[in-house]
């Protein structure tokens, strides 16, 4: 009997032990699930803030080039922004379908995240500036484009003017007034260039063109009619 009873004693010591290995297998593979699925999260997420990263770059470049009128670049500047903004979006407010937590409710990251969502709400109103100008920026480049095709024409006939001037024994005022209209002329074409170059020296280049648009409008006129205001 004692025989009998050391023998299940022993038996249901072996089934604890059993027992207890397979909870602690269980809890094994659940830690190991666990960290394969936090590792493909924080993978997830490092993929997303490279993308971000390479992104922007590229944003920096199709930006300028949206300025000068390239409409190849609206488009994709336009696209790049979508992509940016699905990856910001994704890391602030997860993912459900692949299972990508969000990443703002995090008491670790969730300070980087915020700094992030603020860095791009501005980086996404200057490009929606951009795009929503689409149209005034390509059309600016295309008069641009023939306001610096047509002053190099408009030049060769003012240097006729002056060699005519010059057979028929033009006053010394007369030749230096065509050649300053000349030399007008080339400044024109450079302040058109720096407008749309845009940035600061923008505006102080197209007052600088209203200014020396209109005072050779008055130096054409006058060779054409007279203009003693002008000295012709």
């Amino acid at each position: 009997m004692s025989t009998t009873s050391g023998g299940v004693g022993k038996e249901r010591g072996y089934t604890v032990l059993i027992v207890m290995l397979l909870v602690a297998i269980g809890f094994a593979a659940g830690d190991f699930f666990l960290l394969n699925q936090k590792n493909g999260e924080d993978r997830q997420a490092v993929a997303l803030t490279t993308q971000v990263q390479v992104l922007s770059q590229q944003t920096a470049k199709f930006a300028l080039e949206s300025a000068s009128g390239n409409i190849n670049s609206f488009k994709e500047l336009e696209s790049t922004r979508n992509s940016i903004d699905s990856a910001v979006q994704r890391l602030i407010k997860g993912d459900p379908k692949t299972h990508l937590p969000a990443y703002s409710g995090d008491r670790v990251t969730s300070p980087s995240v915020a700094a992030l969502s603020k860095a791009w709400g501005q980086l996404d109103a200057d490009i929606g500036k951009i795009l929503s100008n689409r149209e005034l920026v390509l059309a600016s480049s295309t008069e641009a484009d023939t306001f610096s095709n047509q002053m190099p024409v408009l030049n060769s006939r003012m240097d006729e003017v002056a060699n005519i001037l010059q057979q028929r024994g033009g006053s010394t005022d007369q030749m230096l007034i065509t050649s300053r209209q000349q030399l007008q002329a080339d400044r024109m074409i450079r302040r058109v260039q720096e407008i749309l170059q845009g940035g600061e020296g923008a505006q102080p280049a197209a007052d600088g063109l209203a200014r020396d648009a209109q005072l050779y409008g008055q130096v054409l006129d006058g060779l054409l009619n007279g203009n003693s205001d002008v000295g012709i």
